[in-house]
């Protein structure tokens, strides 16, 4: 009797312990079902900082700036950027999924029509990647998003101004609207 009560404890905890671990299996591709999809997001452009020459003569004249350090010197004729203490580069982030390929294309002479040209200087950067720059390239060029999934815009470019403004007058211009991204399936 004693060892028909033991066969009939075993039994039940071996159907006990294959249930645990049915369980657990199921639990298992649950949560990496899941977690496949909590990691896959949308990518989105955020903008960190517009770009900014700082104080600028309204005259004839170009200045550049280099895209990753922000710093700036003449181009062609006069230097119309004078006080660059508050110039800045522009900033913006691509996040995107790891390790995926993104394509970024930035047409370049960028003209309002009223005498102001912009010819944009981009570099991008990525963890781990080689930095990729886009200048008077009017097609994609690609950066994978390495481990973070996250590109860096570093922006800068050359300023052009044909004619001449008040010198009350603040020109600006948005250029969010210029860069074309997408990432690769």
């Amino acid at each position: 009797m004693l060892k028909r009560s033991t066969d009939i404890f075993m039994e039940r905890v071996l159907m006990l312990d294959n249930l645990v671990r049915a369980t657990l299996m199921l639990l298992g591709c649950l949560l990496t079902l899941i977690s496949a999809q909590v990691f896959a997001i949308t990518p989105s452009l955020s903008i960190v900082r517009e770009i900014d020459y700082g104080v600028v003569l309204p005259e004839p004249g170009s200045c550049r700036m280099i895209a990753k350090t922000a710093v700036i010197m003449g181009y062609q004729g006069t230097n119309i950027c004078i006080m660059q203490d508050d110039a800045h580069n522009g900033l913006y982030t691509i996040t995107a999924n790891p390790n995926k390929n993104i394509r970024v294309k930035v047409p370049p002479n960028q003209d309002n029509g009223d005498g102001l040209i912009f010819n944009p200087y981009v570099e991008l950067n990525s963890d781990g990647e080689t930095p990729q720059t886009i200048f008077n390239n009017p097609g994609f060029v690609s950066i994978n998003s390495g481990a973070t999934g996250v590109v860096n815009v570093y922006l800068g470019g050359d300023l052009i101004i044909s004619r001449s403004y008040p010198y009350s007058q603040l020109v600006t211009f948005s250029f969010i609207d210029v860069i074309e991204w997408h990432e690769d399936p």
